[in-house]
């Protein structure tokens, strides 16, 4: 019994969710990208990206509900070492 009343006492406290920011190869320089607009990003250490090719963009889409402009840049992808063109927003 006392185990059921702490499992409903630890639901009821509130968890503060976390944001988490990533060093990105964005257009040729590493740049912190993090998923909440609000999140203070620490800066990224130094490091060399390849450089990136000269091609046009994609159309802009309209921004996601709860943002407020999107742009388009050309991040590099890990896994295949090439640059990808994503959409971000703030």
């Amino acid at each position: 019994m006392r185990w059921g009343w702490l499992g409903t006492f630890l639901s009821l406290v509130p968890i503060p969710a976390f944001a988490m920011c990533t060093c990105e190869c964005v257009d040729g320089v590493v740049q912190a990208l993090c998923d909440n607009s609000e999140e203070v990003a620490s800066p990224c250490p130094p490091r060399a990206c390849p450089p990136v090719p000269s091609s046009s963009p994609p159309p802009s889409m309209s921004p996601p509900i709860g943002a407020s402009a999107c742009r388009s840049m050309q991040m590099l992808n890990p896994l295949t070492e090439a640059y990808e063109w994503r959409q971000i927003c703030e």
